[in-house]
């Protein structure tokens, strides 16, 4: 089957090649209803990397935003396709912050990707909602178990708003390493930033990207949200969990 008989097959949404030739691009806009779907050409390393650009910056809008009551009915739909249903809901039910949101995402891609210009809002997020998902689709299988103790970051270890550690939180970890119980840290954004923050108070623990551990199970988990968004929010089962309430 040649490219161009790829590019038109109305059933592929987008296309990965080793090589990217600009000539090949080119050609791809003048097919007739082409920029009636989404399309991308990209080399292989670079398609990996753009990916979970998207993945990572879908996470981070939604780790702040799910306790919104409009999006809540949609966490628990069919793994992570709850991400597409939420993009899918009508511009009348979609809070402002979302709206920015989606805005934003769809700048990033269409300045990554020129073949996006002359796609549709819906086709974009629809493309953003399918790397979301295929990146979740490469984490390890449901039910892998994690041995220690993992604590949240952000707002239990650590209070993003005053910049100080939690004592409590502190003297928790300090136990559990006493008892040889390996502590790592979960988080989300930029991690070496954030281990350079443990450092200087002269924790060097592990810590990781909480999206490492999606569909895991952790054998004591600690955090300021309660048991139940706690597992909405990461999808992690903790044998034992505690929560810190701030």
């Amino acid at each position: 089957m040649t490219v161009k008989m790829l590019l038109q097959n109305k059933n592929i949404t987008f296309l990965q090649l080793p090589y990217s030739p600009e000539e090949l691009i080119d050609a791809a806009q003048t097919i007739q209803g082409l920029n009636q779907k989404w399309l991308l050409i990209t080399t292989l390393e670079g398609e990996s990397v753009f990916r979970k650009t998207i993945e990572r910056e879908i996470e981070r809008f939604f780790h702040t935003f799910n306790h919104n009551e409009v999006c809540k009915p949609y966490y628990d739909a069919e793994g992570y396709k709850w991400c597409l249903k939420i993009f899918s809901l009508s511009p009348e039910q979609k809070p402002q912050t979302l709206i920015d949101f989606e805005d934003k995402l769809i700048s990033l891609i269409q300045t990554q990707h020129s073949s996006f210009k002359n796609s549709t809002r819906e086709e974009i997020l629809k493309t953003a909602a399918d790397y979301y998902l295929f990146e979740k689709q490469q984490l390890l299988p449901e039910g892998t178990k994690f041995t220690g103790v993992f604590v949240d970051r952000d707002d239990t270890l650590f209070d993003n708003d005053t910049k100080d550690f939690n004592p409590k939180v502190l003297d928790m970890i300090q136990t559990y390493q006493s008892e040889n119980k390996q502590v790592t840290i979960r988080t989300l954004g930029n991690i070496e930033e954030k281990r350079k923050i443990l450092k200087n108070k002269w924790l060097n623990l592990e810590i990781k990207n909480k999206a490492d551990f999606k569909w895991g199970e952790v054998e004591i988990a600690i955090d300021n949200e309660n048991s139940e968004l706690f597992f909405a929010n990461t999808l992690v089962k903790p044998q034992k969990f505690i929560q810190i309430k701030v």
